[in-house]
C-alpha cells in the first residue's frame, strides 16, 4: 500500500501465481508447461490440476496443505520441514520485493490465515529484517492496542 492504495500483489493472471499456499504451487517457469507434455503427455488439463490442486504445501509435503499440521511435524519429517521452510523463503522474498518497490516498509501487518499460521522459529519469515527498520506488528497486538 502507497497512500493507503494498493500497488501490487503477489498473484498475477491467476492466484497460482506467486507465494506458493496449500495446493497451489506459486510462481514457475512457463517453460514447464512445454517440458511436461513433451516428457509426461501432460496435458493442459492435467497441468492446470497438478498447479492449482497438487501443489504447493500438500505438493512438497506430500502429507499435508495445511501449515497447522506441517509445524506439528516438521521436527520429525524432512518433507513437512521443506515446505515450511520453502514458504518461508518465497513470502520473505516477496516482502523484500514490495519493501524495494515501495521504497521501504513502515509496518508490516500479518492477518487472516496467515497471521494464525505463521511459522514462529527462526527459520520464519520476520527474522532477518533489521536492515528495514520495520515495527513488526502481529494483528493480536493491533487490537490490543486499539
Amino acid at each position: 500500500m502507497r497512500y493507503g492504495k494498493s500497488v501490487d500483489t503477489s498473484m498475477s493472471f491467476t492466484p497460482a501465481a506467486g507465494v506458493p499456499m496449500s495446493t497451489r504451487s506459486g510462481d514457475l517457469d512457463p517453460g514447464l508447461v512445454w517440458y511436461l507434455a513433451r516428457t509426461e503427455n501432460m496435458s493442459a488439463k492435467q497441468f492446470n490440476e497438478m498447479v492449482n490442486l497438487q501443489s504447493g504445501l500438500l505438493g512438497i509435503s506430500e502429507t499435508s496443505s495445511d501449515m497447522r499440521d506441517l509445524l506439528k511435524g516438521e521436527a520429525r519429517d524432512v518433507r513437512a520441514a521443506e515446505a515450511v521452510a520453502l514458504f518461508c523463503y518465497q513470502v520473505k522474498k516477496w516482502i523484500g520485493a514490495f519493501a524495494a518497490a515501495l521504497g521501504g516498509v513502515d509496518t508490516l501487518v500479518f492477518a487472516g490465515a496467515l497471521e494464525r499460521t505463521r511459522p514462529q522459529s527462526g527459520s520464519g519469515f520476520v527474522t532477518g529484517w533489521d536492515s528495514l527498520g520495520s515495527n513488526w506488528k502481529t494483528s493480536e497486538t493491533l487490537q490490543t492496542k486499539a
